[in-house]
């Protein structure tokens, strides 16, 4: 087993963190096709019903506490989708050249003149401010990909739940028509 104290083995695991969170990111975004399913089908007969609704030919209180509980249901899955394909920052895993490069000469420039700078200290520093920000990179990351998974989840949930009503309004919008 790798050791914890090895800051290369850490980088690695954390790379590969990073990745797989990546994968499974674009995945939760692609499901968005589903929704689109489910709200084309659902826009397709909507205008007539609504067009029935505020000409007040409702066939009954069914009808109506059906098409009131299916539009509830449905504008919260469409508000939950909108936040869910709001552009989010971009997070990257930082570039290690500006550790290797930028940030190196900084440090060595940091040194007291009549100090030599340690070379194996320089490193040690580079290699903690890299891990840490890669970890910040990896926690913004997961955050956003909790969030985003969260709304897919809500706003699918509610689009299914609203399908029993809306199936009962279309049965009732049909036999009234």
């Amino acid at each position: 087993m790798k050791s914890f104290y090895n800051p290369e083995y850490v980088i690695e695991i954390t790379e590969k963190r990073f990745a797989a969170y990546s994968v499974a990111y674009n995945l939760v975004m692609n499901k968005y096709a589903i929704l689109m399913l489910f709200y084309s089908g659902i826009s397709v007969s909507l205008t007539p019903m609504v067009r029935q609704v505020i000409q007040s030919s409702l066939p009954g209180i069914v009808w109506l506490l059906s098409f009131i509980v299916f539009i509830s249901l449905f504008v919260g899955s469409v508000i939950m989708a909108i936040f869910f394909l709001q552009p989010v920052g971009d997070v990257f895993l930082p570039d290690p050249e500006a550790y290797h490069i930028e940030l190196r000469k900084s440090k060595e420039r940091d040194t007291p003149p009549n100090e030599i700078p340690l070379i194996q200290e320089i490193d040690r520093k580079l290699i903690n401010e890299y891990l840490e920000d890669m970890e910040k990179s990896m926690k913004d990351l997961e955050r956003i990909f909790n969030k985003k998974k969260s709304l897919y989840a809500n706003s699918f949930f509610l689009v299914v739940f609203s399908m029993p009503a809306f199936i009962i309004c279309l049965f009732l919008y049909l036999l009234n028509k």
